[in-house]
């Protein structure tokens, strides 16, 4: 049999999954069925985040990601949730459900199809106790489905009137009615239908049932039309009865009545959007509501789509007034009444016969484009006054300002960022975050494909590369859907790629000669300019002047920079030229920001004075955060330069061109620690090293460049690791810059020595680092820097005493900040001891620190792959190996391999030795080449892995070949070492498992004189840097050593005393027990 490879779900209704038998099996009660619906519901990739907020708002993060974790891995198991994925960042399940067929036949007009896809409410049953939020969304989901599952119950019943088919049409009204027992309309429809099939006791029992349940819950009456139309069926005329119901196509059969105009494309997405809308409409509260938005975003096309979902809502139906022509007051009376059929009485008052009109009708009044018209929020204010069942929905560019007035503000179609790496987004967090697959396009790309066929029907983007261009097209454009039509018409004559071209020239090409596209939306630019003349000529100034922002940004910079104060501000958001979001920060449209841009190049002085004060704004910004590294808030102040970083670019590339050193100085500490907390390392290549080369010969600027260039070396790897640049900074700079200048100098310079293993001269250089760090009151730095020292110690007792003290002092003075690394440290040196379990608690103790806000992606990964070590030593082989593919498998981390190859070859290098412990040979060599490749990709291909080389050589042990065994070990002690950052130490204790490799290499080809010196020189090094573990690994060479001349119980006797060691590393332990067993 072959089975359909995309489950079918039940969402209307008690929710299930159809088997592959055609069964339908429920869905899992409790929360586990709240999941699956909102996943199945949302047809996207869901974020944990939004899954903690939405069924654990009120509980600690920790603890609501904690009790996320399993349940995802037990739907991902689960054989009723097929299809569930789960990546770091989100989940998804792709499902055909019975709510997306149900739309879909709403959306084409398939009313009887639909119908039968109803069975019940949205996620009927399902209960999640203390989730509100969860709660909150499905009522709102459920609302919108409401609203759908009315209308189209409406248009099936009133066919089935129409056709006579009077049992179809009473039963379907009766669902209705249940569903919403005041609901008058379908009341007065129900009526008509018992009558007309000869039920007329059983008409006015449900007419009388109706008066009690209004007057007895509401206190209130039935609307004349409903006693109307139970009048009728008393007295048995049921031709009026039947005169009272609409026919689904008509917006009230009233005489004169206009059609909602019929759009001539579907509409694409804003599903969420049209229900938001719609419930608004419906809410009692609402008696004006105004889409608000810039031009071509799509607010006439919404509230269109907006008047066909209500028309069956209102007894009266729905009618749309365009008013882009309307000149005045007069033109827009005379529209109004054109539209709704009154004829006005030239001696009369025009007003109040549209007024008398509007008094006695349930309607929905569509206003279309008032921007322009000054006097409407009056009139419209005056109609609803005397009009208590009339609802207006209004489109406009600028909000109305009554004080009745509900705004939304209607955005563009949904995008997903297609940019280069290291552009907009930190690719770190991206590695922390995860990332879904992005396989899916968008509904702005969705849109550009749809047009796009309709202009070259042959248009099928299939390849992946082509998604992602368009993507990128629609991201331009931030989602305008007249652009994005007007950039897909282009097809015609052009390929996506060319699009693309054209657009980042500017926005020329959005246009289009179609003589059934509306004038005023045939260009952008034309939709801009008119726009723009709607501004005041102080908001035209301020328009100019933050067209030097980019991306986001405060009133207080737009203050200072541009000037602006808050009831200009105000004005400009209520026109559409600028939007405040949730956090406070104002942004354009990019669209806007274009025109904008255009009006300020060409006042040229004014665009220079508000550069400088925008390069003055976000470099001082900078200044005023410096040693930010060391403050308890250092989180928020990163996270403050994190999001204005384009507006931090962009004034340093200005004062950069304009030589302001002073500016450029005083932001330069804060910026580079800030590259090194976000591992923002593309920021060196981007702004430094120009900068660099526009600094004076002379001057402590160019020193500091010349490090912070240097700097990125460390890190990166290769060549010297930027020691030369940062010695000669520190020689140049002695006597001439600050402390704190003076502390990252020498810091530097340790740590670029530290990589190459020279940890006496590194600890020169930290020493200096260190008084700098007291002298300036900086106990997070000095402890930072006395760490380097610690891990650069020949012995681990005193390593561990100066990590221990340091340790205490951090806790005294609440220095979290540098918690997080003294902890690793002590962790690497218990595991070095063979105190496996004290290595773990402190690596755990430490975890916290890597998921604060401060926390380096380059850390995080490395804090993993410590545990992993920790775990393998232990004897966890399975914990171990899952923590390391966790890290290599990260789709968002792969951009950032080649900046962080370290990380990936030791994960890959201890997947080696997982495979080795478990005498996977061939896995073993696997994982090991992998390690080493990436390696050589960082590093160069001469470049040395120690555990790589080692666990190849083992591996070539294992199969006999001590030939090639010794020509891997060639290359070890070459570095530079993926895990340099790790301190000699631990370097000592690889080297010695290395060393004792070579012995048995040595043992393999009967050199048992050299293989005994081997031994005793790798025993008396491990002796005197107290590396117990390494020793007791030692011990098993030495066994080996024995057994080869003879002395087999001795060996044993060594064997037994590893193997039942537990301070021995499981991989020596494992050995020693293989070798008792003569392996």
């Amino acid at each position: 049999m072959v089975h359909d490879a995309v489950p079918s779900v039940r969402l209307l209704g008690r929710p299930a999954v159809r088997d592959w038998e055609g069964e339908w099996e429920a869905f899992p009660a409790g929360l586990r069925a709240g999941l699956l619906g909102y996943v199945a519901c949302s047809r996207r990739w869901v974020g944990r985040d939004e899954l903690v907020a939405l069924f654990w708002p009120d509980r600690p993060e920790a603890t609501a990601r904690g009790n996320l974790r399993p349940m995802l891995a037990k739907l991902v198991r689960d054989p009723l949730a097929v299809g569930f994925e789960r990546e770091r960042a989100g989940v998804r399940w792709s499902v055909r459900s019975d709510l997306e067929e149900f739309l879909l036949a709403r959306q084409e007009c398939r009313w009887a199809d639909a119908w039968k896809l109803v069975g019940g409410e949205l996620l009927e049953g399902v209960w999640v106790p203390g989730a509100p939020e969860f709660y909150s969304w499905l009522e709102i989901e459920r609302s919108g489905v409401r609203v759908e599952v009315r209308t189209v119950g409406l248009h099936v019943a009133d066919t089935a009137l129409e056709d006579g088919g009077l049992e179809d049409a009473v039963a379907v009204l009766s669902t209705l009615q249940h569903a919403d027992p005041f609901d008058e309309v379908v009341v007065r429809r129900l009526l008509v239908a018992l009558a007309r099939r000869g039920a007329r006791g059983e008409a006015l029992a449900v007419f009388e049932g109706f008066v009690v349940r209004c007057r007895d819950e509401l206190g209130v009456e039935p609307e004349a039309a409903t006693v109307e139309v139970a009048d009728a069926v008393r007295s048995g005329k049921e031709g009026s009865a039947a005169a009272s119901v609409q026919a689904p196509h008509s917006s009230g059969g009233e005489r004169g009545a206009s059609v909602v105009p019929a759009p001539l494309t579907p509409l694409v997405g804003r599903r969420r959007v049209l229900g938001d809308v719609v419930a608004r409409v419906t809410d009692p509260g609402c008696r004006l509501l105004t889409l608000v938005g810039p031009g071509g975003i799509g607010k006439t096309r919404l509230a269109l789509e907006v008047a066909h979902t209500m028309v069956l809502a209102f007894a009266n139906g729905a009618r749309v007034v365009d008013l882009t022509t309307a000149a005045s007051r007069a033109d827009v009376l005379a529209a109004i009444a054109a539209a709704v059929g009154v004829r006005i009485d030239d001696r009369g008052d025009a007003e109040a016969q549209i007024a008398r009109w509007f008094a006695t009708r349930e309607l929905l009044l569509v206003l279309d484009n008032l921007e322009h018209l000054d006097s409407v929020s009056r009139l419209v204010h005056d109609l609803l006054l005397g009009a208590p069942t009339l609802r207006v929905l209004a489109t406009s560019r600028v909000a109305l300002g009554l004080a009745a007035e509900w705004r939304y503000d209607v955005s563009g179609l949904a995008c997903r960022v297609v940019e280069a790496y290291g552009r907009d987004r930190n690719p770190l967090t991206a590695a922390v975050d995860g990332a879904a697959s992005l396989t899916e396009p968008s509904e702005a790309a969705a849109l550009f494909v749809a047009a796009g066929r309709r202009a070259a029907p042959a248009f099928d983007p299939d390849a992946q590369h082509q998604v992602d261009v368009i993507e990128r097209i629609v991201e331009r454009v931030e989602g305008s859907p007249l652009a994005i039509e007007l950039a897909a018409a282009w097809l015609r004559v052009m390929d996506v790629e060319a699009i693309d071209a054209e657009l980042a020239r500017g926005i020329d090409v959005l246009e289009s000669d179609a003589p059934d596209r509306s004038p005023r939306h045939a260009s952008v630019r034309g939709v801009l300019e008119e726009s723009w003349s709607l501004l005041q000529p102080r908001e035209r100034a301020v328009m100019r002047r933050v067209a030097v922002f980019r991306g986001g940004f405060t009133l207080d910079a737009a203050r200072e920079v541009a000037g602006a104060e808050l009831p200009v501000m105000l004005a400009l958001v209520n026109k559409s030229f600028l939007r405040r979001g949730a956090d406070g920060r104002f942004s354009r449209h990019p669209l806007v920001w274009h025109v904008s841009r255009e009006r300020a190049l060409a006042h040229g002085a004014e665009l220079e004075a508000t550069r400088e004060r925008h390069a003055r704004h976000y470099l001082r910004m900078l200044a005023e955060r410096r040693q930010a590294v060391s403050r308890p808030d250092a989180g928020r102040l990163f996270d403050e330069v994190e999001v204005d970083l384009e507006n931090v670019k962009a004034a340093w590339r200005w004062a950069v061109g304009r030589d302001r050193h002073g500016l450029l100085q005083e932001a330069l500490g804060t910026l580079l620690e800030f590259r090194s907390v976000r591992g923002r390392d593309d920021l060196i290549e981007e702004l430094l090293v120009d900068a660099l080369e526009h600094a004076p010969h002379q001057g402590s600027l160019r020193v500091l460049l010349q490090a912070g260039v240097a700097f990125a070396k460390i890190r990166a790897g290769g060549g010297d690791h930027g020691e030369a640049g940062l010695r000669e900074a520190v020689r140049l700079a002695e006597g001439r810059v600050d402390s704190y200048e003076w502390c990252w100098l020498n810091l530097g310079l340790g740590l670029a020595l530290g990589r190459q293993g020279r940890h006496e001269e590194a600890r020169f250089a930290y020493e200096a680092a260190a008084a700098a760090g007291r002298e300036l009151g900086d106990i997070t730095f000095e402890l930072t820097v006395r760490n380097n020292i610690a891990v650069g110690m020949h012995c681990v007792g005193e390593a561990l005493g100066l990590s221990r003290a340091l340790e205490a002092r951090a806790r005294a003075a609440e220095a979290t900040p540098v918690l997080k690394g003294i902890l690793v440290t002590i962790a690497g040196l218990e595991r070095l001891l063979g105190e496996f379990t004290q290595s773990e608690r402190a690596l755990r103790s430490a975890r916290p620190f890597y998921f604060d806000a401060e926390a380096v992606a380059f850390d995080i990964f490395g804090h993993r792959n410590d545990l992993a070590v920790t775990y393998l030593e232990s004897g966890r082989l399975a914990r171990a190996e899952a923590l390391a593919c966790r890290t290599l498998r990260r789709r968002a981390f792969a951009h950032a391999r080649e900046q962080f190859g370290d990380v990936v070859a030791n994960a890959a290098a201890l997947l080696g030795r997982v495979a080795l412990v478990r005498r996977d040979v061939s896995g073993a060599e696997v994982w090991a080449r992998r390690a080493l490749d990436q390696h050589a990709t960082v590093h160069g291909s001469s470049a040395g892995f120690d555990d790589a080389l080692e666990t190849m050589a083992r591996a070539a042990l294992a199969i006999g070949d001590h030939e090639r065994a010794a020509s891997w070990l060639e290359g070890v002690g070459r570095g530079p070492d993926p895990g340099w950052n790790h301190g000699r130490l631990r370097h000592e204790a690889r080297r010695i498992a290395c060393r004792c490799c070579e012995a048995e290499v040595l043992l393999a080809r009967d050199e048992i004189a050299a293989a005994r010196e081997v031994l005793r020189d790798v025993l008396a090094r491990a002796t005197r840097a107290e590396l117990v573990a390494a020793t007791l690994g030692a011990l098993v060479s030495a066994a080996r050593l024995f057994r080869a001349v003879g002395e087999v119980e001795r060996a044993d006797w060594l064997l037994r005393y590893v193997r039942d060691n537990r301070r021995a590393t499981f991989e020596a332990r494992s050995d020693a027990a293989f070798e008792l067993a003569g392996g």
